[in-house]
């Protein structure tokens, strides 16, 4: 049965060769292939391509074959199925084709997978034939199968030819030499050899820390067929000592290789010591020199340097630096240096002031700290005005918070040793254009002792007694500091009000007046009243002043105080109102009693005391000039408007004598406007004497008692009037 089966399937073949199609004849399938997400329809003659991750790592393909002839009734059978070419393609899942396998236009189709498993990086091929029928028509179709895969080669160029070096798994590479704290750098290059393209995963390093990975490529890295990536190595010794490592290159499915490293140094090696200590000393470490006394003998260490190392060297620089610090008994650089041998110097250490310094030595490219200690008292001076600490220089200004004058500002001065031995302070004094200006304050008794790492502190105070800039001087033995602050404008005046007269008040009068503030001002006030008249009868009173004579008038307000005292220690002073209406204005200025400092505020108000225009007044009467028949009346008075109408004197006869004439009204409106029209009425406000001469005719009743008609009156009387009314009478008597 096994031989008739196969002798079946060579005729099938044959059958089926025989009725391949004529030129030109197109099948009525199409192919659909797919690996992995890519998808592509093809037709006959089309090439599925089944590129493998590696030598002997399968690539699985699907290959699905459906009809696609419209007509109804229509189906395509599908006869064989023939795999030619390379081996190493393989057909999994094709369907029985005994009796062949029937496709029609709503068919889902023919489906198989195609397994390509590379037994070399080279390009394979092969093609799948499909036989068919469809009705009448017989003939064949086929898929061309490509397959590629790669092959990574490993090599490295090796020291000191820098020929190219295969590395194999678990081989070691020797890294180019380097000089001790140089670098040198060995490549390692990756080439893929193969047919397709292949992917680095990773590659990794671990090991020595003086071995490092530079120039990685970013994984995963895809190289195509015939392309190469490479990474460096970096050997940085720091010893002579050989050191190693594992390089890991990975690839797809755990596949890739993993080799050693190794690396040895070359040149000299530096080593010191401190020879009077028995010593080590690495580079970066510190070299403490003895302790040395400001103005004593200055202090040494030994430093020693061989080379360790297996070449000659030579050291180019040899220096220090840092305040005290010198070098004695150096070598001239370049300092030559064979291996095994050493060279000697010095570190010498001479302060000018007390406390820790540190500098820097350097031999070569290395690097020492060096530290000593002088031994004395450093003081470091420094002041505080607010939140932050300001250091000073002999010389330098310390700067106070600015202080409205009768205020006060403050800085905290501070003296700190920083030194390394006890000291004391013998003077401390401040001084400035006032000897109030600047104070010291809680400061305790000299001499001030200041321990090594201690401090003492005290105040210094800003009063201001005037405005503007302010400077002092701070002495602290034989240091000096400039105190500088500044004096502002002192604190507004409290309110103010007026006690005494107010209002309307009357002419020929001196009513009293004060002033007191509102609450207390914390500095002595020395001040002024200026007085101001507005007449109302286009005169100016020169009466209308202070009582102590004059228009202006000073005061006092102590300190703490609210009430003015004027002179002669008076709480109020008096205000002369003048013979003439208007209104007397009286208005105050303020200073500080000390440097003058106007604090008078913005339009004080003023005290106004009005004097009315009234009916004219009498203030005095008498006679003059008395004759044997007459005599002379002189009437003294005042108008505060400045103006007299008439004047009306009434005669009042002695007992048994008849006058014919008792009462005599005199229009004196044009004289009395004469007067105050007058430059010489100036002076006098609104006063006045009028001088009136009375001239007596008649007969003498009682003759046995009365030789002389004048004596026949007993009394005169006058009133004045004015638009504004009538006097009150006055008498005067002729008796």
């Amino acid at each position: 049965m096994r031989r008739t089966g196969k002798l079946m399937l060579a005729a099938a073949a044959l059958a089926a060769l025989a009725a391949f199609p004529a030129a030109g004849q197109t099948a009525p399938f199409s192919i659909r292939t797919q690996q992995g997400t890519n998808v592509q329809n093809t037709s006959d003659g089309g090439t599925f391509n089944l590129p493998a991750d590696g030598i002997g790592l399968a690539s699985n393909g699907l290959v699905n074959v459906t009809y696609t002839n419209p007509s109804p009734g229509a189906a395509g059978v599908i006869t064989s199925i023939q795999l030619l070419g390379s081996t190493d393609f393989v057909l999994n899942g094709v369907p029985d084709l005994t009796g062949g396998y029937t496709l029609t236009t709503k068919s889902s189709g023919l489906q198989f997978n195609v397994v390509y498993t590379p037994s070399t990086s080279q390009l394979e091929s092969a093609k799948i034939v499909f036989g068919y029928t469809d009705g009448t028509r017989t003939g064949s179709f086929s898929l061309n199968l490509t397959g590629v895969a790669p092959d990574f080669a490993f090599t490295y160029l090796a020291p000191p030819a820098g020929n190219s070096t295969l590395l194999t798994n678990g081989a070691t590479a020797q890294l180019a030499p380097a000089s001790v704290n140089a670098t040198s750098t060995t490549t390692v290059v990756i080439t893929n050899k193969g047919s397709g393209q292949g992917v680095v995963n990773n590659i990794s390093y671990s090991g020595s820390p003086q071995i490092a990975l530079a120039g990685l490529p970013y994984p995963p890295a895809t190289v195509a067929a015939g392309a190469t990536v490479q990474f460096s190595i970096l050997f940085s010794p720091l010893q002579l000592d050989p050191v190693s490592g594992t390089v890991k290159i990975d690839l797809v499915a755990g596949r890739g290789i993993s080799f050693t490293v190794q690396g040895a140094a070359q040149g000299p090696v530096y080593t010191y010591d401190l020879p009077a200590q028995a010593a080590t000393l690495l580079p970066g470490q510190t070299i403490t020199v003895p302790s040395a006394t400001v103005g004593g003998d200055p202090t040494v260490i030994l430093v020693r340097v061989r080379n360790t190392g297996n070449q000659d060297g030579r050291i180019p620089t040899l220096a220090i630096s840092g305040t005290g610090f010198a070098l004695t008994e150096a070598p001239v650089v370049p300092i030559p240096l064979t291996v095994g041998s050493a060279v000697t110097f010095k570190i010498q250490f001479t302060p000018a002031q007390a406390g820790q310094f540190t500098g820097k030595l350097q031999v070569g490219n290395d690097i020492f700290t060096v530290q000593a200690t002088a031994l004395g008292s450093n003081l470091i001076y420094s002041y505080t005005a607010g939140a932050g600490a300001t250091t000073l220089t002999g010389g330098g200004t310390a700067s106070f918070p600015p202080a409205a004058v009768g205020q006060t500002s403050s800085i905290q001065f501070s003296v700190q040793n920083n030194g390394t031995a006890d000291t004391q302070i013998n003077s401390i004094s401040v001084s400035g254009p006032q000897t109030t200006t600047f104070a010291l304050t809680s400061l305790g008794g000299l001499p001030l002792a200041v321990p090594a790492g201690g401090t003492v502190t005290f105040t210094i105070t800003f009063a201001p007694t005037a405005l503007g800039t302010n400077n002092g001087t701070l002495r602290i033995d034989t240091q000096t500091f400039t105190l500088l602050a500044t004096g502002t404008s002192p604190a507004p005046l409290p309110g103010f009000s007026y006690t005494g007269a107010s209002g309307t008040v009357d002419a020929a009068q001196q009513p009293a007046i004060g002033l007191s503030l509102a609450s207390a001002y914390g500095l002595p006030l020395t001040g002024t009243l200026t007085l101001t008249f507005t007449p109302e009868a286009f005169a100016n009173d020169p009466a209308v002043q202070f009582a102590s004579g004059g228009r202006t008038v000073t005061f006092t307000i102590p300190a703490g105080s609210t009430q003015a005292v004027f002179p002669n220690n008076a709480t109020q002073i008096r205000v002369q109102t003048g013979t003439v209406a208007g209104t007397i204005s009286i208005t105050p200025a303020f200073a500080t009693q000390t440097s003058a400092i106007d604090v008078t505020p913005t339009n004080p108000p003023a005290l106004t005391l009005s004097v009315p225009q009234s009916a004219p007044r009498l203030t005095g009467l008498a006679i003059s000039n008395k004759t044997t028949n007459g005599f002379t009346l002189l009437v003294t008075g005042y108008a505060t408007g400045r103006s007299i109408t008439q004047i009306d004197v009434q005669f009042n006869p002695v007992g048994g004598e008849n006058v014919a004439t008792t009462k005599l009204s005199l229009n004196v409106q044009a004289s009395f406007a004469a007067w105050y029209g007058s430059t010489a009425s100036q002076a006098f406000g609104s006063q006045f004497t009028a001088s009136i001469p009375l001239t007596m005719d008649g007969q003498i009743v009682n003759t046995s008692q009365i030789s002389n008609l004048v004596d026949t009156i007993q009394s005169v009387s006058v009133t004045l009037t004015n638009q504004q009314g009538v006097s009150t009478a006055q008498s005067v008597n002729l008796k």
